[in-house]
């Protein structure tokens, strides 16, 4: 396989300082490009909104130019990663932008409109479900896991197999967590 790392510390540098990123996540399937969630308590997306364009490109325009950093064995994966990555990859491609001017098909009314959309800092974009959905937050569950259910029938949950615990790019690969955990939930 080959990949490029993304610069994870510069991103993190960047949100972290007051970076403002594309408020939104899109689902990706063979037919359209959908609103999947839209961050911001002025956000004038609905989910299932279909995506026409992007700042004057046709969506899978670019959609494709994001694409370029990734790689994958197939369409399927590489929509797959592009739409859980988005923010980072436009980020990656564009850097920082106000606002993106979108052309959307509502999902209500199928009525096309083109909008401004006011990109959002980090904190702003964490902060909008407890404000604007009035959900309690769910709390996280633990990327790896492992737990006798009952007598000798156990439940692994492995997680990535790569460092989630790396602080930089060097340690990304360092498979010595894993293996460790791994070996104390058969041990267990």
């Amino acid at each position: 396989h080959t990949r490029i790392d993304f610069p994870v510390a510069a991103y993190r540098h960047f949100l972290q300082n007051g970076g403002k990123t594309l408020p939104l996540d899109i689902a990706i399937t063979d037919r359209e490009v959908t609103v999947a969630d839209a961050f911001g308590v002025d956000n004038p997306l609905q989910i299932g909104d279909e995506i026409i364009r992007v700042n004057d490109l046709p969506v899978r325009n670019w959609l494709a130019a994001l694409q370029s950093y990734l790689a994958a064995e197939n369409q399927q994966l590489l929509e797959g990663l592009t739409a859980t990555s988005l923010a980072p990859l436009a980020w990656l491609h564009e850097g920082e932008q106000d606002s993106y001017t979108l052309t959307v098909k509502s999902a209500a009314t199928a009525e096309l409109r083109t909008i401004t959309l006011a990109t959002l800092d980090y904190e702003a974009q964490a902060a909008r479900s407890a404000a604007a959905d009035n959900v309690a937050a769910t709390p996280a569950t633990p990327p790896r896991d492992y737990r006798i259910v009952q007598g000798d029938v156990g439940y692994l949950k492995p997680g990535p197999f790569y460092n989630i615990y790396a602080e930089n790019t060097d340690q990304t690969w360092d498979t010595t967590e894993f293996h460790g955990f791994i070996d104390e939930a058969f041990n267990a």
